[in-house]
């Protein structure tokens, strides 16, 4: 299972225009909780869904004055079942919301208090604000892959070789089965199964056998089963 790397977004706007004026005004309080799956770190939203919706009511004054326990009161019962949002998390979002609903409504960070009604016939408003958390998931592994190549390109400009030392390299054709074993050089697998890497050597011929082959090989005969090229004893 890929380990999953989760990113949460806040967006707040306005039900309506109108704002708070009374300490009896209640704000409602539209939350909805927005899960995308990405499948893999530059793609387009593989899936979304929508992990849950709920109509919270609260008092603006309140509302203003709340701590960083407000969504984990209001929602936890909602989330036990959601193991992306956790108590820390939801605190965090609550820490960015107050000032986010603040700014949406010109509401100052001095902020006091709001005025008591004139008149005890007061009609308390009901405010509504949305309020969309979005839950982005990414695989971490391929995440952090992408990552590193991004680090790893910020600090190496790649620079082309020239075309002579292009040129001198110097080609090699591998044969398809070795001339000792007579076996296909890619069938075979590492003796302790840990690679699919065949071990192969070149002799100062040039010609290319299986290493296990041609050690054996010259232990008894120093001269390439090939051309006869001698080899020092």
């Amino acid at each position: 299972m890929v380990e999953e790397r989760v990113e949460f977004t806040l967006n707040v706007s306005k039900g309506q225009s109108r704002k708070p004026t009374y300490s009896l005004d209640i704000f409602e309080l539209d939350v909805s909780a927005i899960l995308r799956k990405h499948s893999n770190p530059q793609s387009q939203i593989m899936n979304v869904s929508t992990m849950f919706r709920k109509l919270m009511f609260i008092n603006c004054e309140h509302f203003f004055k709340s701590n960083q326990y407000l969504l984990w009161f209001h929602l936890h019962r909602i989330i036990s079942s959601f193991h992306y949002f956790t108590f820390e998390n939801l605190s965090q979002l609550t820490r960015n919301l107050v000032p986010q609903v603040k700014e949406l409504f010109n509401i100052s960070n001095q902020f006091v208090g709001l005025e008591e009604p004139v008149s005890n016939d007061y009609l308390e408003k009901v405010i509504p604000v949305i309020v969309n958390i979005f839950v982005d998931v990414y695989p971490r592994e391929e995440r952090r892959n992408q990552e590193m190549i991004e680090e790893s390109l910020q600090f190496v400009k790649m620079i082309p070789a020239s075309n002579e030392a292009i040129l001198s390299l110097k080609p090699y054709s591998l044969p398809r089965n070795c001339s000792i074993c007579l076996k296909k050089f890619h069938d075979d697998l590492e003796e302790d199964g840990d690679s699919d890497d065949v071990k192969v050597s070149t002799m100062a011929c040039g010609h290319i056998f299986h290493y296990n082959c041609i050690v054996q090989w010259l232990q008894t005969s120093h001269v390439c089963p090939l051309c006869r090229y001698a080899m020092p004893t």
